[in-house]
């Protein structure tokens, strides 16, 4: 009974190695890839669990409109260096600052249209609110 016990625990502690990187925000999803596990501060003052996805949706609506195309590696990267400065720092967690390292990212890689294109869309979207 006490090795079976041992040899339970032992495995979740190697499931969990597996699965979670040393970040206690940052779990390892099926791609490999970070999934980051903490909410963010939206304009309206309620919270959310972050989700990458939408930026990089944004990210490639910036691409689309100015013709162009980013390769896969690419955007993961750009999500994923964001994901890691809003793991690092929780007070960037809020909507204005995630666009801001977005359109930083941008403009850092030489994606100098796209990142236009990401600024003008939030301008043309803070009008309209």
């Amino acid at each position: 009974m006490r090795f079976s016990l041992y040899l339970c625990k032992t495995y979740l502690v190697q499931y969990r190695l597996q699965n979670y990187k040393l970040s206690k925000f940052r779990k390892m999803n099926d791609n490999n890839s970070a999934e980051y596990l903490f909410t963010i501060l939206k304009r309206n003052g309620s919270h959310e669990d972050y989700d990458g996805q939408k930026i990089a949706n944004a990210i490639r609506k910036s691409f689309v409109s100015t013709g162009q195309t980013i390769e896969d590696a690419e955007l993961e990267a750009i999500v994923e260096t964001v994901g890691n400065m809003l793991d690092a720092d929780e007070t960037l967690r809020e909507v204005e600052h995630i666009q801001d390292l977005v359109e930083q990212q941008l403009m850092k890689r030489g994606h100098y249209a796209e990142a236009k294109s990401y600024i003008l869309f939030r301008n043309k979207r803070t009008e309209q609110r």
